[in-house]
């Protein structure tokens, strides 16, 4: 039985699989979807996320994904740079709460591994840029066209202090 949306719904986290990334692919929040396309196919880009990734995880409730994160070393495996990366489906918006507080406790962990991290985030994302931004502390940085079709997205980035 599922519960009423935003009542009582359990959210777990678990290591995530390659096998994940079809079936979160499907569920994926529409602006999420959108950020994919304009670089790569979802399902293709999830998979490879997940395999490169040094840790990741999905977070989900009784009713499906809510979330997949994940980073990936960009040079050298301890010290170095770090990749970020986070997907999430309409299913987010029931644990907004939850969703953040974690971020926040996901990207501390990052922070003490990775001497800088950085990611994309398509320039039409705006809720995700204040996330990132406001919440989570990373400096958002110049817009660049990526991918075949030139999409515009933009660097964000954070550096361990001195």
């Amino acid at each position: 039985m599922t519960a009423p949306a935003g009542k009582n719904v359990l959210l777990f986290t678990r290591p995530a699989r390659v096998e994940d990334a079809v079936p979160f692919a499907a569920q994926l929040r529409p602006e999420d979807r959108a950020e994919f396309a304009g670089t790569a196919d979802p399902v293709e880009a999830l998979a490879e996320g997940i395999s490169e990734s040094l840790w990741c995880y999905v977070a989900e409730d009784d009713g499906g994904y809510v979330a997949c994160w994940g980073v990936r070393p960009a040079s050298t495996l301890l010290g170095g740079d770090g990749y970020v990366w986070c997907a999430t489906t309409p299913r987010v918006v029931l644990h907004k709460r939850a969703f953040l507080l974690a971020s926040r406790a996901w990207v501390a962990a990052m922070q003490a591994l990775f001497v800088t991290l950085a990611g994309w985030c398509a320039e039409d994302y705006v809720v995700s840029q204040r996330w990132l931004n406001r919440w989570l502390g990373f400096e958002l940085g110049a817009v660049e066209r990526l991918g075949p079709s030139g999409v515009p997205y933009m660097l964000f980035w954070w550096r361990r202090p001195d």
